[in-house]
C-alpha cells in the first residue's frame, strides 16, 4: 500500500520514516568545517544570512559557503572502492548489443505511416475549396455506425481550377 493512501497521520509518520532512514544508510557523512560550533539563539536569526550560516539550530554552518553536503557517493579524494564495479565494465555489459538489429526498415515504416497520416490530414481539411458531399445509398452505409454515410468529392474541385 502507498503512503498517500493511508490516513494523513500515519502517512506522515511514514514519511518521517522515511526521511530518517534514507538519511541515515543512504547518505555518506563527510565531516563538520573545521571550527567548533558556539551555539546561537535562533531568535537572534529570523532571516537567512548572506553566508547560508545559523540556518540550522543544531548546527550553525549547515547550509553555508564552503560546507560539506551529505553525499550518496565518497568525495574524490576518497579513491578507496570508488571505481567499483568498474563503470566501463557495467557499460559495456550493458549496452553491448548481442547481435546487429537493422532499424531501418522499422524507421521506414514509422515515416511512411506518418506520411500517410499527415497527408490524409491535409487532405480533409481543405477549408477554402468547395466541398461536394456524395451521399449513398442504405446498402453501402449499412456498416457505418452513425447510419449515413457521406464522401465529399475532391477530384471535381481539383479539375475546376
Amino acid at each position: 500500500m502507498e503512503w498517500h493512501r493511508f490516513p494523513v497521520f500515519l502517512g506522515l509518520a511514514y514519511l518521517l520514516a522515511r526521511r530518517h532512514l534514507h538519511s541515515q544508510y543512504s547518505l555518506l557523512y563527510v565531516g563538520r568545517n573545521d571550527h567548533v560550533d558556539a551555539g546561537f539563539d535562533p531568535a537572534d536569526f529570523p532571516y537567512r544570512t548572506a553566508d547560508g550560516k545559523f540556518n540550522d539550530p543544531s548546527n550553525e554552518t549547515a547550509g553555508s559557503v564552503e560546507s560539506f553536503f551529505g553525499r550518496n557517493m565518497p568525495p574524490l579524494h576518497h579513491k578507496k572502492g570508488i571505481l567499483k564495479p568498474n563503470p566501463m565494465k557495467v557499460a559495456t555489459k550493458l549496452l553491448a548489443r548481442k547481435q546487429f538489429l537493422d532499424t531501418g526498415k522499422q524507421l521506414n515504416m514509422i515515416a511512411a505511416s506518418w506520411i500517410q497520416f499527415m497527408i490524409h490530414d491535409w487532405m480533409d481539411h481543405l477549408e477554402s475549396t468547395k466541398q461536394v458531399p456524395l451521399l449513398y445509398t442504405s446498402l453501402i452505409s449499412y456498416a457505418c455506425h452513425y447510419g449515413w454515410f457521406q464522401c465529399v468529392n475532391f477530384e471535381e474541385q481539383f479539375h475546376q481550377e
